[in-house]
């Protein structure tokens, strides 16, 4: 015996881990007191049926390289002498290096009870082999799943799904096949093959895959929502199949069985009524009452009831009922007082009573019927005769038996139908609502404000920006960060203002309509929301500031498409934004020239890029010790634009993150920057000389840079520490775990790294108090324009990054009193155009040959 015989002799599911190296181990892990340490293990290979080892090991291939976060699937296991059916459901395990090294989860014997999907990776292979035997044995019941239910029904059904936009919808045969898909508003079938994701389910008829029901989308989380619902209307479409061909039988036995009793045409003709009743009537709680009814005024019975029934609280709560004409319905019965029906139901499908004991209730006899839902008792059927004593004849019972397994099969029905609308609902607002604010999101947005261009309305729509959101995430937590932006949503939709609508268009970007609004109501809106935001939020007891920048553009005059409205009013925020904290803008035609003029701009940028940096050079800015001596160069690059002339350092920075050029432009400078000092090197035997260069906030976020300054340092056989590297002023970029990454190596390295406008607009003591820092960098102004506070608050600065081992270089000295006031303080190095103005490689030249 090996260790799984030990183990499935306990139990049919036992837990395992499968390590993905050589031979892939397989370990029973779990209390098994029976098992030894060397029981415990084996190697998957030598145990597994040889023909289900290749698609298996395709699985764990697809595991290894990330594309796959889980096995779930059947193979065939040597266990107690014979190969067993057991179902493996396990999900990756990750090593110190996140890298996929096991699997963890468990392994059921399932070879009694067998059922699965032929999409199954390894009874796939198997339930084709057999396919023409399969097939042979229900040939009886060839028949296709829209033969059963109707085109109609499998499109309207899919309606569900159709009705979102960015989700598709297509069931399909067995074979793989299309089978339905509902159409677009033009009358396309969208193929599902563009998409991304994609979900199935199958929808099985007398335990036969009758068709594959896929929903597919792009968008992941959106498709996640939906997977529920795809559940209840597979269940739902597999469920009315069944129910159909069980009434056909049903039909076909009791219309034997009337034949047989010598029953009249008008018995059948009631079986038809019912048939039809079912087949024609979409709704489902319209056709059981419709059923209901017809029995009850048929075979002359007074009230018929339908009970829902649990039998742990042994307790019989009432769905619905119809009573004819003239019964007063204070004679009800109560199944809690006739404990004993329950009883006959535990061993027979229907009890039939005419007696005195029913004489209190006003029932003179009753016939109960069970009630089934998914193969399981629920509830009970009565039917009760309370003007006079009924004796129940055979032919009352044979039709009753027929009738109850109908209402069964129809309760069934409901039940699903009522599932769908519910899950279909929650789809439609799980689509249409952002999760975390709970108010619409941008897909509504889409369709209301598409509603009101196309009837012809008028109004305004208000693009509003929330500021330091990413502060807000770090200083609350995200729970409350989201409190706060609920606080924020909350109080623009109950601000007054007529007729508004608020929206979650993007992560920190809230859209309002405004509808029928004028400039005049939309500076009012505005308004109220500026000053709002002058004052502290409340969150958590705690308060938190918070800026916006808001632009407004009016439909249909900016625009007359959904697009046209957003771009619209998009643009007059950035032009808020540009203007600064809690500022204002309406949407004008020269915003849509200024974003044309920006267009161009970065194509005549990207056009330079790839014609060899044309228009770019590269100034260098001198650093001095109070000696007057260079010790280092700051490179800066300058890109002459065609039309506008030179661009101004920080706009060309931002222009080229915005567009993604950031990273080959700095490469480019780095390249010439440390080829230009291994030159000066040569040229003055200063071995000490440091390059500055500047990374952007984009670039020091990923790794490459790492590799690019070692492969540019070694081929200019340039030491580490001959480069330093300024950090953008936002320090707190430190604390981003794949900044700090980039950064730690090349400190590691030994490259000096800098944090430039040290103090400007954060007072990143934190990076100090590392030590992780050669250098900070303060602005000439902060000295000369310092009030007491201020004097008192930098000479603390400043001795906290000599006690850290930090240099302190003044920057932007640009005259003489600002050089004079600076060297009263306890400061190291000096830059700027009064010291030494940036300049060109020949100048630079020309100065070191001058000081040699």
């Amino acid at each position: 015996m090996n260790g799984l015989d030990i183990a499935f002799s306990e139990t049919k599911c036992i837990s395992i881990r499968i390590d993905l190296t050589r031979d892939i181990p397989l370990t029973v892990v779990g209390k098994y007191p029976q098992l030894g340490k060397r029981d415990r293990h084996m190697n998957l290979r030598e145990i597994i049926y040889a023909e289900d080892f290749p698609p298996l090991a395709d699985e764990f291939d697809e595991i290894v390289s990330g594309r796959q976060k889980s096995l779930s699937t059947h193979c065939r296991i040597h266990i107690h002498d014979d190969y067993h059916w057991v179902y493996l459901n396990c999900k990756a395990g990750k090593d110190a290096f996140n890298r996929t090294q096991h699997l963890t989860g468990t392994m059921m014997d399932v070879s009694e009870y067998l059922e699965t999907a032929e999409s199954d990776t390894v009874l796939g292979g198997v339930t084709r082999k057999n396919r023409e035997r399969i097939n042979a044995a229900i040939n009886s019941q060839d028949i296709s799943i829209a033969a059963v239910l109707g085109q109609d029904y499998l499109i309207s059904i899919q309606k569900a799904f159709a009705s979102i936009g960015d989700l598709s919808t297509a069931i399909y045969n067995p074979d793989g096949s299309l089978m339905l898909s509902p159409a677009d508003e033009n009358g396309n079938v969208l193929s599902q093959r563009r998409y991304k994701h994609k979900i199935s389910r199958d929808i099985r008829c007398n335990h036969r895959l009758m068709a594959v029901w896929t929903i597919a989308s792009d968008d992941e989380k959106l498709l996640e929502a939906s997977e529920p619902l795809l559940d209840v209307l597979a269940q739902t479409v597999s469920q009315t199949a069944n129910a159909l061909l069980m009434l056909s039988n049903v039909m076909e036995n009791s219309q034997t069985a009337n034949q047989q009793l010598g029953s009249n045409i008008e018995q059948q003709i009631l079986l038809n009524n019912i048939y039809t009743i079912i087949l024609e009537t979409t709704d489902s709680d319209e056709a059981l009452n419709t059923v209901i009814r017809f029995v009850g005024e048929y075979m002359k019975i007074d009230r018929i009831a339908l009970y829902s029934y649990d039998l742990v609280r042994q307790k019989a709560e009432i769905v619905r009922d119809w009573a004819a004409e003239g019964i007063d319905q204070q004679y009800r019965f109560r199944v809690e007082d006739f404990p004993v029906i329950i009883e006959k139901l535990d061993y027979c499908d229907t009890f039939f009573y005419s007696g005195d004991k029913l004489g209190k209730t006003g029932v003179k006899s009753i016939a109960a019927a069970q009630l089934f839902e998914n193969g399981e008792f629920s509830g009970i059927i009565f039917y009760e005769s309370v003007q006079e004593k009924r004796e129940w004849s055979s032919v009352d019972k044979k039709l009753l038996r027929n009738i109850s397994q109908i209402i069964s099969t129809m309760m069934m029905r409901y039940s699903t139908d009522e599932a769908l609308k519910q899950q279909t609902e929650q789809l439609k607002r799980l689509a249409y609502t952002d999760p975390v604010l709970d108010i619409p999101n941008r897909r509504r947005l889409d369709r209301d404000l598409g509603s009101e261009l196309k009837k012809g309305g008028v109004g305004a729509a208000v693009s509003v920006k929330l500021a330091n959101t990413g502060n807000a995430n770090e200083a609350l937590e995200h729970i409350h960060s989201d409190a706060l932006l609920k606080s924020i949503s909350k109080y623009i939709e109950t601000s007054g203002a007529k007729d508004v609508s608020i929206y979650r268009f993007s992560g920190s970007v809230l859209t309002v309509l405004l509808k029928g609004a004028d400039a005049k109501t939309v500076q009012a809106f505005v308004d109220d929301l500026t000053a709002r935001f002058t004052q502290a939020w409340l969150i958590g007891g705690e308060q938190y500031y918070m800026d916006m920048n808001a632009g407004a553009a009016f439909y249909p005059a900016d625009g007359d498409t959904c697009d046209e409205v957003y771009r619209a009013s998009a643009l007059a925020m950035y032009r808020a934004v540009h203007e600064g904290k809690n500022r204002f803008a309406f949407y004008s035609k020269e915003l849509a020239d200024d974003a044309v003029a920006m267009l161009n701009s970065e194509n005549r940028l990207r056009q330079a890029v790839q014609n060899g940096m044309e228009g770019f050079s590269i100034k260098y800015m001198p650093i001095t010790d109070l000696n007057g001596e260079i010790s280092a160069l700051e490179a800066v690059v300058r890109w002459h634009d065609g039309e506008k002339g030179e661009l101004p350092p920080g706009h060309l920075i931002r222009l080229a993150e915005s567009i993604g050029l950031d990273e080959q432009i700095d490469a480019w400078v780095i390249g010439n920057s440390c080829a230009f000092l291994r030159e000066l090197i040569d040229l003055s035997g200063r071995e000490d000389l440091i390059m500055h260069i500047n990374l952007t906030f984009h670039e020091l976020r990923y790794s490459k840079v790492y590799e690019t300054v070692q492969n540019i340092l070694k081929d200019n056989d340039l030491k580490f520490s001959s480069l330093a590297v300024e950090i953008p002023e936002k320090a707190q970029l430190i604390s981003y775990s794949d900044t700090a990454y980039v950064l730690t190596r090349l400190r590691e390295l030994g490259v000096a790294l800098v944090l430039d406008d040290f103090g400007r607009e954060y007072m990143s003591l934190s990076a100090l108090k590392k030590g992780d820092l050669a250098s900070i960098k303060i602005r000439a102004e902060q000295f000369c324009e310092a009030d007491e506070f201020d004097r008192t608050a930098l000479k603390g600065i400043l001795e906290l990054a000599h006690s850290r081992g930090a240099s302190v270089c003044v920057k932007h000295i640009g005259q003489s009193i600002q050089q004079e006031t600076v060297k009263g303080y306890d400061i190291d190095l000096l830059q700027g155009e009064h010291i030494h103005p940036a300049a060109d490689r020949d100048a630079i030249k020309r100065l070191f040959a001058k000081s040699k």
